[in-house]
């Protein structure tokens, strides 16, 4: 058997058909894995052509499961034809179909991000990963799964997904995209990654990187709208921004907003204005600076692919100019601090009552 997977390894397969052929079926199953086993090229032209040449189900099932195997190992295989199967099915059959969604954030600032793509004929590998804002990769696993329990999957997962989460369909290229950012990120199951993008290197769609995002178009007769508009949107709302000392910063922000002493409201806005606006500028700040400004090109995209083109140009605006870009940061911080801040001062009393407030 040595010489033959020898034979094999230099190329020469016209050997290994005869003497395949004069096996006995458990010889068989051995001389297979131990072809599997050699993780070449050559080793995947072989085990195609026994395949045209086996009958048991059994045994083509164990080629499969080589040839797939050595897929994953980044070795270029070729899609076995059954016997008596025709040329025109196995090239109609190399259009592989590639689905892939994404949500939004949810309040604990992670996301979902799924992949299906078929590997042959109504079989699919189907991948889950959570992404978490400013930390990557939190976990990801992958399962193979017929038509019937791929589509009843992503029923389930739209059944559960409710207002104000969205589940929207995304680019197959860019969700994969997105898995390996989120892993460089978190340097979690960097492994993974490298074997899912080895069988995903064909996948397409509209967009294959954030910079894409910024080529797509939306129609010339829509009417424009400020990004003040667009965060004020559900998507945004169960989003808490994270950020590293948030305590500390928020109690010093709550001495601005909720001062122990009356001052006019303007005076307030204007001191809570300058503060946040510091915060933005801080050296601690740059991290999730790049990271806010990821999740807008994501969400624009979001809103490109449910064909929400005012609310998609609007972020592709703010994102093109610093100043708009601090200023929507500041909103976010705004609103992270001050639901804290509003906890803690449900908790306090005798505080001093404003002249300037209004007794409903």
């Amino acid at each position: 058997m040595d010489d033959i997977l020898s034979a094999i390894q230099s190329g020469d397969t016209d050997r290994a058909l005869p003497y395949f052929a004069s096996l006995s079926p458990d010889n068989r199953r051995q001389f297979l894995e131990r072809v599997g086993s050699l993780k070449s090229h050559e080793a995947a032209r072989c085990l195609t052509a026994l395949y045209a040449k086996v009958e048991e189900k059994d045994l083509r099932k164990l080629i499969k499961k080589a040839l797939f195997h050595l897929k994953t190992q980044g070795i270029q295989t070729e899609a076995p034809v059954a016997p008596g199967e025709p040329v025109l099915r196995k090239v109609a059959g190399t259009a592989k179909e590639q689905i892939a969604f994404t949500s939004n954030y949810d309040h604990e600032a992670t996301r979902v991000l799924l992949i299906a793509f078929e590997v042959r004929r109504k079989q699919f590998i189907f991948t889950h990963a959570t992404q978490r804002f400013g930390e990557g990769l939190v976990d990801m696993m992958s399962a193979p799964m017929d038509r019937q329990g791929l589509d009843g999957l992503i029923r389930d997962y739209r059944s559960r997904t409710r207002g104000p989460m969205v589940l929207v369909d995304i680019s197959p290229s860019y969700a994969m995209y997105l898995m390996e950012e989120a892993a460089r990120q978190s340097g979690r199951q960097a492994e993974e990654i490298k074997g899912l993008k080895r069988l995903t290197a064909d996948f397409t769609g509209d967009i294959r990187a954030p910079s894409d995002i910024y080529r797509l178009k939306a129609p010339e007769t829509v009417a424009e709208i400020p990004w003040q508009e667009v965060v004020d949107e559900t998507v945004f709302g169960p989003f808490n921004l994270p950020w590293k000392d948030r305590e500390g910063d928020r109690k010093e922000y709550d001495a601005i907003a909720h001062p122990q002493i009356v001052l006019p409201p303007h005076v307030i806005a204007e001191k809570r204005a300058i503060y946040l606006k510091g915060l933005v500028a801080s050296e601690k700040m740059k991290p999730l600076r790049q990271s806010f400004s990821r999740m807008l090109e994501d969400y624009a995209y979001l809103f490109f692919r449910q064909s929400r083109y005012a609310h998609f140009a609007a972020l592709l605006k703010a994102l093109g100019s610093a100043e708009s870009l601090d200023a929507v940061i500041q909103v976010f911080l705004a609103k992270s601090i001050d639901q804290e801040s509003e906890k803690k001062q449900q908790q306090q009393s005798g505080l001093i009552v404003s002249p300037y407030s209004r007794n409903p």
